[in-house]
């Protein structure tokens, strides 16, 4: 999300869509896990809030 909100998440996408499903952080489903970053970059038109850019580092491993 651009617009984050405390307690709440997202409140705009970066498709400027309301309540994004998935802003950021670690979704999990079923045997699937997902990491959503909140980036890097802004728009000019909707500048960030409250929504600080990371970098996300992930280190992927086998089960054996």
């Amino acid at each position: 999300g651009v617009i984050r909100l405390p307690f709440v998440g997202g409140l705009i996408g970066t498709e400027v869509n309301f309540l994004p499903t998935y802003d950021a952080g670690l979704f999990q489903s079923g045997r699937y896990t997902m990491v959503v970053s909140r980036g890097l970059g802004d728009t000019p038109l909707i500048p960030r809030f409250l929504n600080n850019p990371e970098i996300v580092s992930i280190t992927l491993s086998c089960k054996k």
